[in-house]
């Protein structure tokens, strides 16, 4: 059994290459659109952590001096943040995966 020859033509060549250069450039633009949402949840991640930080800071401090201030930060807004800042960590490692709506911060 014979193989079938290939004719390789200019306009052939050309239609392949224009394809090639479509399926890269639109690779390229994935790639670089999940780079950005990477980084900008991890900078909200980091928000989320910072926020968690400065309330249990401001906990510490009430318990070190209790006739400073009567107010405390909750367990619940220290536990929603710990929460948001795990869900945006994982957000920016999987960029591609959808991130659900953030529920309200406690009270």
């Amino acid at each position: 059994m014979r193989i079938p020859r290939v004719r390789f033509t200019v306009r052939g060549l050309m239609a392949l290459v224009a394809l090639v250069c479509l399926a890269l450039g639109f690779a390229l633009y994935l790639r670089e659109k999940s780079a950005t949402l990477s980084v900008g949840y991890a900078v909200r991640a980091d928000r989320h952590w910072h926020r968690m930080y400065d309330l249990r800071m401001y906990d510490l401090s009430m318990a070190l001096y209790p006739g400073a201030g009567s107010g405390t930060a909750s367990a619940a807004r220290i536990a929603h943040h710990k929460a948001m800042e795990a869900k945006y960590r994982r957000a920016a490692r999987y960029p591609w995966l959808p991130v659900v709506p953030d529920p309200p911060e406690p009270k």
